[in-house]
This record gives C-alpha cells, structure tokens and sequence, in this order.
C-alpha cells in the first residue's frame, strides 16, 4: 500500500512540474519595416518566457512555413496568434476554424493580439466563444493613439506591471460579451476617435459621441470548459516590446493563458537589445532607413 501511495505521489508531482507548452503562432510579414513585425515579435516574446523561471516552454509556428501536422497544437497548453487579420486570418486561410473550437472544448487557452483580433463578421462567433469577444470592422475602429495606461490591480496579468505610456495602433470599441474581465484600458483622445488615422477613414458617429469613455484594449475570459483566453489590441509596432510594463503585461498574459500562476512581481525579463529587436525582422526596403 505504501508503494501505491508513492507512485501517486510521484506521479502527480511529475504532472504538477511538467512544463506548461505554448505555441505562438506568427503571421506572414505584412506592412513597412518595424510595423506588423508578428514573426520577430514572436520569437522576442518567446526568447523572454523562455528565458523565465516558470515551468514553460514556448515555441513558435511561422504561418509561412507552416508544420505539414496540426499535433503541435494538439499538444499545446496555449495558443497564441499574432498575425494579420480579417480576410487574412490565418484561421480562415487553412480553414481552421472548426479545429481551433474543438481545441477550446478540450480546455485549451487561445490569445489574439493586434489584428488577429479582427475576423469578418459571420466569424465573430468563434472568437467570442475562445476570448469573449472581437473586432468587428465599422463597430470598431483602429487608430493611432498614445494609451495612458488604466490598469485593472485585480487581475493576476497585472502583477508587476507600473503605468505607462505607449503610442499604438490601439484598436477598440470591441465586440465583447459581459463575462470578459477587462485587464487593460484606456481614453482615446479626440482625434482618435475623428476617424483621421483609421481605416478606412472617416468619423462614426458611435465613436465620436463616446467621447471621455474608458476602452477595453485587453481582456481575458475564463471558460466554462476550463480554458482560459485573451484578446489584445496593440502590437503594431515593434519597438513597443521594449517598453518594459507594455512587455511584462503581455508575458504575464500569455502565461496566465496556459494556466500558470502568476508570481507577486509579474514576468520580469531583461529590455531587449537592439540586436534581440532586430533578430527576424523582415528587411528594409532599399533606400529606406
């Protein structure tokens, strides 16, 4: 009898220190040098949890090389996607919408960030049942704007994390369902909701007349079928992941999606060099600097 209660104790300390898998998928190379930067991006992201001493282990899907099997993501606790969006979602493109839900049935966590966020509107449903929620174009609206950062101190993917300040294409006026638990907001000033740095450009009367209102630009939903997700609206440019707040928030985010805890001072990891930055982004045009 001894011996039986030995072997669960090991087994379940086993289970207990098995390492957390998670899989950042990175879109193919989309807009100018140092914007939509999804493949260095993920690499950056991945190199940092990696480097963390959390019981993880992070890889990354390239969507333009993608793994003639989908058992990377059978085997994965969390899957993350950053990538284009829309008619361009890689979800749509391998037709993996049916897979992806059958994935978030068996508990997986499933993330979204930057323009993998938005989907047509007939698919919206799939992401409101992984995340709570999505872009949905001409409800909501993309503009560039400088995020003073509202930060929910409740919720474990804030731990660690200081006010900041950061310039993105901070999407909002997201389509999201009341059990989504907002982690990050912000005020978006008058000329981001004019319409005059959105696409396609032009004031909505919803989003001017909403003016001073609070945003969701990051949420997390918690599942009835156990899994965890997140949507995340920045990320367009690149050089945002050296903003240490702006990069903990998200690592802590990625973390908290594949079930683990979060410790007391967040993720910390060191601010990327500008040789970690430059690793794996697509190249400069000639002539451009």
């Amino acid at each position: 009898m001894k011996i039986v209660f030995l072997l669960i104790f090991l087994l379940c300390s086993f289970l207990h220190s098995a390492d957390k898998q998670i899989v950042l998928i990175a879109g193919k190379d989309s807009h100018k040098h140092g914007d939509h930067e999804f493949r260095a991006g993920c690499h950056l992201l991945a190199k940092k949890l990696n480097e963390s001493d959390l019981p993880l282990k992070v890889s990354v899907v390239e969507e333009r090389s993608w793994p003639e099997s989908n058992s990377v993501f059978e085997k994965a606790d969390a899957i993350i996607i950053y990538s284009d969006g829309f008619k361009k979602h890689p979800l749509k493109a391998r037709k993996l919408y049916h897979f992806f839900d059958n994935l978030a049935k068996k508990g997986k966590g499933i993330g979204f960030m930057h323009y993998a966020c938005e989907v047509e509107k007939n698919q919206g449903n799939w992401l409101t049942t992984w995340v709570g929620g999505y872009y949905e174009r001409l409800f909501s609206v993309n503009p560039h704007w400088i995020c003073h950062s509202i930060l929910n101190k409740k919720h474990p993917c804030t731990k660690g994390v200081a006010n900041f300040k950061v310039k993105d294409e901070w999407y909002f006026n997201i389509r999201l369902t009341d059990k989504v638990k907002p982690v990050l907001r912000g005020i978006p000033d008058k000329t981001a909701r004019s319409g005059d740095t959105t696409f396609p450009r032009g004031p909505l009367k919803h989003i001017v007349d909403a003016e001073g209102q609070e945003e969701t630009l990051l949420w997390t939903l918690e599942r009835e079928d156990g899994g965890r997700g997140f949507g995340f609206t920045g990320g367009h440019y690149h050089k945002n992941w050296q903003n240490d707040e702006f990069r903990k928030l998200i690592l802590n985010t990625i973390a908290w999606t594949a079930g683990l805890e979060i410790p007391e001072s967040g993720i910390d990891s060191t601010t990327p060099t500008q040789a970690e930055m430059e690793e794996n982004m697509k190249p400069k045009k000639k002539g451009k600097k």
